[in-house]
């Protein structure tokens, strides 16, 4: 099975009042970089689960927001 992992933390405004709204984010999908499975049959180049598996590996995603 694939894992995915994530991170968020939303500042406060107690440390520095200009971060107050702000929230980072860090997500790992794939963590462990498996390969999709094959499926049995299949005859084409589509011959993976990609439903169940991401057929590009391992990717990493880093956003913010700011609400004011």
């Amino acid at each position: 099975s694939e894992w995915d992992l994530g991170f968020s933390y939303r500042f406060d405004g107690k440390v520095a009042p200009w971060l107050k709204g702000l929230r980072l984010s860090l997500i790992v999908n794939n963590v462990g970089n498996e390969k999709p499975a094959q499926l049995p049959d299949t005859f084409s180049n589509d011959s993976v689960d990609t439903g169940t598996y991401d057929p590009i590996g391992r990717r990493f995603v880093v956003s913010a927001e700011y609400r004011f």
